[in-house]
Parts: C-alpha cells; sequence; structure tokens
C-alpha cells in the first residue's frame, strides 16, 4: 500500500466512527440500485466521505495530503484495507 501509516491510521479512525448500522443501512441501499455497479467500491468511498475528512495534495487543496503522493486507486486500495480491518464486509 502507498499510503503513509499516519494517514491511514487517521482515515481508519475516522472510519471507526461511523455508525455502523448507517453503513449497513447504505449497502443495503446500493445492494438495490442496479446503477451502482461496484457496490463495494461505492461503499468505500461512500464511507470517507461520511466522515467529512478532506482529502488534500498539501499545496492547493486543503486537507489530509494524500493527493501528494497517491491517486484514487491508493486511495481505494487504502479504503479496502481499512474496511477489511475494521471488519466491515463489503
Amino acid at each position: 500500500m502507498k499510503m503513509k501509516p499516519e494517514h491511514y491510521q487517521v482515515i481508519k479512525e475516522e472510519i471507526n466512527k461511523l455508525d455502523r448500522t448507517a453503513i449497513f443501512n447504505t449497502a443495503q441501499a446500493f445492494s438495490e440500485n442496479p446503477k451502482i455497479k461496484d457496490k463495494a467500491k461505492a461503499l468505500r468511498w461512500a464511507c470517507l466521505h461520511a466522515t467529512k475528512l478532506k482529502l488534500g495534495d498539501g499545496v492547493g487543496l486543503s486537507g489530509l495530503p494524500v493527493y501528494s503522493y497517491c491517486n484514487d486507486s491508493h486511495i481505494d486500495t487504502a479504503l479496502k484495507q481499512v474496511m477489511k480491518d475494521l471488519h466491515i464486509l463489503c
């Protein structure tokens, strides 16, 4: 995983604070929506969005500076691991 451990930990801690029932309800809604092709990915990113955590690049975009060395694919890999670590099934 390309994401720095300290940034990974921040994201993990914030997702861990989310209400598991809300996550389950979101997953259920996604499973019933035929327009969403990759339901697991949609749930991972919905969880990140629900944290209200801002991802930045340390230059022009404020927030956690992960975009200075990661792209969306790297971030998604980290989100997969977060979901696994927190036992949130996707």
